[in-house]
């Protein structure tokens, strides 16, 4: 595989799925599914599946390929939280800066006119922003009954 045919982007896009996308969970309350370092030992496997899909498909089987990366680290989240009736430890901030991962990779996608980042963006704020929009309706159900959030 010849790294130097792989865009900027997509390199960008594979590092920060590979660090962010398994790393950031929340491991408090039953929150994490990536629950006691299960996140880090699916990285080394999601890179293999990566490598051998570049190998087999190039760089366009690459850059279809990495959006779902971000299906694999926010569906079990999402999924997780809809299920959860104590959403006080999932952290508002982190699937913020998440939804603003998106939405600047979204900008930048349609300035290079890139469909798989673009399709990358995509995933990234639908998720990011359902979770947010869970956290807001559970804290805004809280306030209401007067408890914690």
């Amino acid at each position: 595989m010849d790294l130097q045919n792989i865009p900027a982007g997509l390199t960008c896009q594979f590092c920060h799925r590979l660090i962010w996308g398994h790393l950031r969970h929340d491991h408090r309350d039953g929150l994490a599914v990536w629950a006691s370092g299960q996140g880090i030992t699916i990285a080394p496997i999601w890179l293999a599946v990566l490598l051998l899909v570049s190998s087999i498909a190039g760089k366009t089987g690459l850059g279809m390929a990495l959006p779902v990366s971000v299906l694999a680290a926010n569906v079990p989240q999402l999924w997780v939280a809809y299920q959860a009736g104590n959403l006080a430890d999932l952290s508002l901030g982190t699937w913020l800066l998440s939804m603003g991962d998106g939405l600047v990779w979204g900008i930048y996608s349609l300035i290079q006119q890139d469909t798989a980042i673009m399709v990358f963006a995509r995933f990234q704020l639908t998720t990011s922003g359902l979770i947010v929009a869970l956290k807001l309706v559970h804290t805004a159900k809280h306030a209401k009954q007067g408890l914690d959030p």
